[in-house]
């Protein structure tokens, strides 16, 4: 069964999929099958890594379309998860979403947004519970499953989070990243924790990204990082780069384009500083 690790900030801005994608690389130093899912409508991991530019898809049609997130989740919502031969077609359907990229991703499109929507029709807590079930069956066949999310809440978040064994929190040194991912401590996991049925979900860790060791502010504003997180603030620092914006342009990531660069050592050090606390 793969540990799942949801990469989730409530402000936008901080390099949520920087990290989540360039994590799904770094990670393979440690497990063997990872997948990426892509759970933000922006499809900003699926562009990156797949030229994935999110058209919607409004039937599913593996003979012509390509499932997205939310084919899958719609699938999941849709039928009963505890018949045997509807979670071999949900496992069947998610492998035919996954694409060629080593590890693996599956994309998403604006219409991910509409699932929210749809939930009503069957009852919020029904339906949180069988996408979070959703989420779990595909996930069976991995090792490792990080999630990228978008840059505000809605249900989707807490389900995610509802169905991870981990959350990560990047952060940039500015009290608006700061408060958003004490946010997502203090509302959307501990809801989670208390209504969603996961009690065991914990923070793997908050990561200082785009990091710039430059003035007095930066450091006042890492010492109120450490006054917020205290112990769940990663050792290793993600530095700001301008390497970073053209792996996108390449479909690519850090490791695969520029393997010798610091930053690259920055990436892998994360990698087993998560490695290291999931283990421990």
């Amino acid at each position: 069964m793969a540990k799942i690790i949801t990469v989730i900030n409530q402000k936008g801005g901080v390099g949520k999929t920087t990290v989540a994608v360039n994590l799904s690389s770094f990670m393979s130093e440690y497990f063997e099958k990872i997948l990426l899912l892509d759970f933000d409508p922006q499809s900003d991991a699926s562009v990156w890594l797949c030229k994935d530019y999110g058209n919607p898809v409004s039937q599913i049609n593996t003979q012509q379309h390509t499932p997205k997130t939310e084919d899958i989740l719609r699938f999941g919502l849709k039928n009963d998860l505890d018949d045997s031969a509807v979670r071999l077609e949900l496992k069947a359907l998610s492998l035919s979403a996954v694409s060629g990229h080593n590890p693996a991703v599956v994309t998403t499109s604006l219409n991910l947004d509409r699932i929210d929507r749809e939930m009503t029709g069957i009852g919020e807590r029904k339906a949180a519970a069988k996408l979070i079930e959703t989420i779990k069956i595909i996930s069976e066949d991995y090792d490792l499953v990080l999630i990228d999310t978008a840059p505000y809440i809605s249900n989707l978040h807490y389900i995610v989070v509802s169905a991870s064994d981990y959350i990560l929190i990047p952060i940039t040194l500015d009290a608006t990243a700061i408060g958003g991912g004490g946010n997502v401590i203090n509302l959307i996991l501990s809801d989670v924790r208390k209504y969603y049925n996961n009690p065991g979900v914990s923070v793997i860790g908050v990561l200082i990204n785009n990091y710039e060791k430059v003035s007095n502010i930066s450091k006042a504003m890492e010492d109120m990082a450490l006054e917020v997180f205290g112990d769940l603030i990663f050792k290793t620092r993600i530095k700001s780069a301008v390497k970073l914006r053209e792996l996108p342009i390449l479909n690519s990531t850090l490791d695969k384009i520029y393997p010798k660069l610091p930053l690259s050592q920055d990436f892998k050090d994360l990698a087993l500083e998560i490695y290291n606390r999931m283990r421990g």
